[in-house]
């Protein structure tokens, strides 16, 4: 998790860059739409948490952990996990985005439009092993 708030683009650990991203970078414009961020890599997974609008959201769940969502003091969105590994989120659903692991080797950002003056932004962890790297989306103000 580190990663996702160091200076660096990516922390390499002992086995180095496994997840090989297409690209580490996206630029929305105000309307919004849909993105793609492709990897080389199969083994790797969503950080337990995200950073938007320069909010950490941590990862949270109800006491049986039926309930999973990522919070941040009272604000709240849910997230799916994979149902063979509860480790393994598939889908984060906030409030102007949604992000879907729809392989092993795809990651779409459904982005709905900025109504607002201010420029908005997610940062989105991923690991592999000992290895650490983020993609971050940048949004257009209107």
């Amino acid at each position: 998790m580190l990663s996702m708030f160091s200076c660096q683009k990516s922390l390499e650990g002992i086995q180095g860059d496994t997840i090989k991203l297409s690209t580490d970078k996206l630029f929305s414009p105000a309307e919004g739409g849909e993105f793609e961020v492709a990897t080389e890599g199969k083994f790797w997974w969503v950080d337990r948490g995200i950073s938007v609008d320069s909010k950490f959201y941590g990862f949270r769940c109800d006491s049986m952990c039926n309930n999973n969502y990522w919070s941040y003091n009272d604000i709240e969105f849910p997230i799916e996990t994979n149902l063979k590994d509860f480790y393994d989120i598939v889908k984060i659903e906030g409030p102007w985005f949604t992000i879907h692991k729809v392989s092993e080797q795809k990651i779409i950002f459904t982005i709905l439009p900025n109504d607002t003056e201010k420029d908005r932004t997610l940062i989105l962890g991923l690991d592999a092993g000992n290895f650490g790297t983020s993609v971050t989306l940048t949004q257009s103000a209107n």
